[in-house]
């Protein structure tokens, strides 16, 4: 028969694997247990934290009241769920910032086999920043569309609803030359109009 804390080990040692693989994939994440105890976070998720995000005796803890409220009514939600009729809908709270847009908080529900009493964790928090996520739109759309640095800058102010007028202006260039370039964002990108465009930049996840 396998004890408790050898099932408790094995649990805590996924929990790792998949903290380490969130790390990689640049994903902040915060792991919890069945009393909504924080039981592991990686150092993405570490960096997000600060007086408007905390860990207060040992709970994850919005600054602001009414979050804190909605969090802990998700988090409890998500907890009481039976792991097979969740379907693998997250509940999803906003967490607002002093001088920056929200952090978006997914809550979702772990589990396996050995899911019960003695297992390390229950559900994930998955923290996303769009600060960070504009900052890095460029890389991705150059990575998989082979755009230029340029054209990519241009297809997120195109993506935000900005003219080519506007563009032309903000970026101190012609006309011409950024009708060019939105010629090969829109063949690179299989698109032939901006709102095309702009579907096709809101489905991707950015990172």
């Amino acid at each position: 028969m396998v004890s408790t804390t050898t099932m408790h080990d094995i649990s805590a040692s996924e929990v790792k694997g998949m903290a380490a693989a969130f790390e990689m994939a640049n994903v902040a994440c915060i792991f919890v247990n069945g009393q909504g105890q924080v039981t592991m976070i990686n150092e993405k998720a570490r960096g997000l934290l600060g007086v408007d995000l905390q860990i207060v005796q040992g709970e994850l803890r919005p600054a602001k009241a009414d979050e804190a409220v909605a969090f802990n009514r998700g988090l409890k939600a998500v907890l009481g769920s039976e792991l097979s009729t969740q379907n693998g809908e997250a509940d999803i709270v906003t967490l607002t910032r002093a001088g920056k847009r929200p952090l978006v908080a997914h809550i979702q529900r772990i589990g396996g086999e050995m899911q019960g009493v003695f297992s390390h964790s229950y559900a994930v928090v998955l923290i996303d920043d769009p600060e960070e996520k504009f900052q890095q739109r460029p890389a991705t759309l150059v990575k998989l569309f082979g755009l230029t640095r340029v054209e990519a800058e241009i297809a997120l102010l195109l993506g935000q609803g900005m003219s080519l007028h506007e563009i032309a202006t903000h970026r101190a260039v012609s006309y011409e030359t950024a009708r060019a370039h939105l010629k090969s964002i829109y063949r690179k990108t299989d698109t032939n109009r901006q709102s095309e465009l702009s579907l096709l930049l809101s489905n991707i996840r950015m990172r």
